[in-house]
Parts: C-alpha cells; structure tokens; sequence
C-alpha cells in the first residue's frame, strides 16, 4: 500500500521512528490499518489496554494530530497533559502556529508527550483526569464569555431599537461583569419599563 505512496510512507516511517519509545518503555503495540471505510490512511495507532495514542495526518500533509483516548472513550490532545496549557490563550495558540509541517508536527508531540505525559503513559491516569478537567473549565470559560459577548451584541441592537426589556433581560444576568458604558444602558433600560 505504501511502495505507491511515498508520503504515507514517510508519515508512517515517522510515526513509529518517533513514537518507538511507547513500545519499548511504555507497552504498548503498533496498529496501522483503516478502520472505517474511507477512513483516513494517513492515521498511525499505538494501543494498549488503558490507552490508546492515535497520530494523524491532516490538512493535507501539512500538519498531524495526536490525541490520547482513554477507555471511557474520553479525547485529550497532548498539550492538554500540560498543566500551563489553556487552549484560549493567544500566546499558546500562537505558539500551535509554528509548524513547519506534518513531520515536525510528529516530532514536536512525541517530545511532549514524553515530556508532559510519562507518569500517564506509566500507568497514572490521575493525569489523565486533572487534563480532562482543565480542559473542561477552559470550555466552560470560553462557552460563558462566548455567552456573555452574545448577550452585548444583542442587547446592544435592542437599545438602539428601543426594546427595553430585552435589553433588560440580556444584560442582567451579565451586570457584574458589564463595562461603564453597557452598564449605563442597562440602566437607561430600567428606567425605560
């Protein structure tokens, strides 16, 4: 399958050169092979009994992905293992910007993952459980600010439509974390009813 492929070969070559270490420390087994049709062939699998570490090759060859999944079916990538990890912060997403491709994206994991992840790949998956926590209260985080964004816009283009009480019912649930100016609309509002 590969010999027509030179690139699956590469990303396949790569895969097992820079993640050899979870066979020969770590116990666990290679599996390559598609397991849906038109599943991804550019998808390397190293499994075990508690874990299993999928790397796959997206954007075209142009970047790769490594998830760790738990057998609660549970998904974390490897930078979640971080503990100053935050998914929403610039500065660490700037920092996801500089890859030079798939290859280097495989190399960059495989080192955070030994980095980041030995005690889990060692069998303690209260690890596991605190990453899976931190990158819940990162979405919960980002789902209220979210919330709360929508809410302003909303309530900003019911103020100037004159709709009181939606701005009213927008804004107070948000009062404490309303800038000046959103604060003196929500007041205007009140006074409007």
């Amino acid at each position: 399958m590969t010999e027509n492929n030179p690139a699956l070969e590469k990303f396949l070559n790569t895969c097992q050169t820079e993640f050899q270490f979870l066979i020969t420390d770590f116990g666990f087994k290679e599996f390559y092979g598609l397991r849906e049709a038109f599943d991804n062939p550019f998808k390397f699998y190293f499994v075990r009994d508690d874990l299993e570490i999928s790397i796959e090759g997206i954007h075209y060859g142009s970047a790769a992905m490594v998830l760790l999944t738990d057998k609660k079916h549970r998904v974390l990538g490897v930078r979640d293992l971080d503990p100053q990890f935050d998914p929403f912060d610039k500065k660490d997403g700037k920092s996801l910007q500089k890859s030079t491709g798939q290859t280097d994206d495989i190399v960059h994991e495989a080192r955070l993952l030994l980095k980041h992840g030995r005690e889990l790949l060692n069998g303690d998956f209260l690890v596991f459980e605190r990453a899976f926590a931190r990158k819940g209260q990162a979405w919960a985080g980002y789902g209220k600010r979210r919330a709360f964004g929508i809410a302003v816009q909303e309530a900003v283009a019911a103020y100037n439509e004159g709709r009181w009480q939606v701005v009213v019912d927008l804004l107070e649930p948000h009062e404490p974390n309303l800038s000046k100016k959103m604060a003196k609309k929500l007041v205007f509002a009140r006074t409007q009813l």
